[in-house]
């Protein structure tokens, strides 16, 4: 949800510490990179992962969009995308809702 580069990398740190990949030197793909064919192909692989690593990646995601303690509804949406794509559906996120 943010258009300045600084406060990505700081929402993607934040989502990455709620994973066991905090230490691996991941990076954020540039943005032309990012296309729906290669988010595609991701997510099909992705969904291999095990129930309780798809929790992990969903609440990585979740912290990245509430980084700046606010969910836009293209970030709540998305997220709902990814979460059904892995086979892990969510119910939505409602306005004033309190984050965890």
């Amino acid at each position: 949800g943010h258009r300045d580069q600084d406060q990505i990398q700081q929402a993607f740190q934040e989502g990455l510490m709620e994973t066991d990949l905090k230490n691996m030197g991941l990076k954020l793909a540039p943005v032309k990179d990012c296309s729906l064919k290669t988010m595609n192909r991701a997510l099909d692989e992705l969904n291999q992962l095990m129930l309780i690593e798809k929790r992990e990646l969903i609440t990585a995601c979740a912290k990245c969009i509430s980084s700046d303690k606010q969910i836009t509804p293209s970030e709540a949406e998305m997220l709902r995308v990814i979460s059904d794509m892995l086979d892990c559906p969510m119910p939505p996120l409602l306005p004033g809702q309190a984050l965890v």
